[in-house]
C-alpha cells in the first residue's frame, strides 16, 4: 500500500487526463508526484490495522478486492488530539 501525502492540505494532486486510447470511456489514468509531496510504502499483515488507527476515513475497503472493494482512497493523518496533520491518497499496490 502505498500513500502519498502533503502538509494541511496543500495543492498537487494525480488525477484523470481525457484523451484517446484510455479506458472504455475514454479515460487515462495518470499519476503525477508534486514537490510537496512524498511516497511511502508500507507492508504487512497489520498495515489496514495501523491506518485505521491513524486517519479519517475506513481503511478496510482497500483490503477488498472485487466488488466493494476500492483501489485508492483520500484521508487525513490526525495527531493524538484528532486535530488534522496531513491530507493523503492511500493506494492498493
Amino acid at each position: 500500500m502505498a500513500c502519498g501525502g502533503g502538509q494541511g492540505g496543500e495543492g498537487g494532486e494525480g488525477g484523470g487526463e481525457r484523451g484517446s486510447g484510455g479506458t472504455e470511456q475514454g479515460w487515462r489514468h495518470t499519476a503525477t508526484l508534486a514537490p510537496n509531496r512524498g511516497v511511502i510504502e508500507l507492508r504487512g499483515v497489520d498495515t489496514l490495522k495501523l491506518l485505521q488507527g491513524l486517519v479519517t476515513n475506513n481503511v478496510f475497503p482497500l483490503g477488498v478486492q472485487g466488488d466493494g472493494g476500492v483501489s485508492s482512497l483520500y484521508t487525513l493523518f490526525l495527531t493524538a488530539q484528532g486535530r488534522a496533520l496531513y491530507d493523503t491518497f492511500l493506494y492498493r499496490a
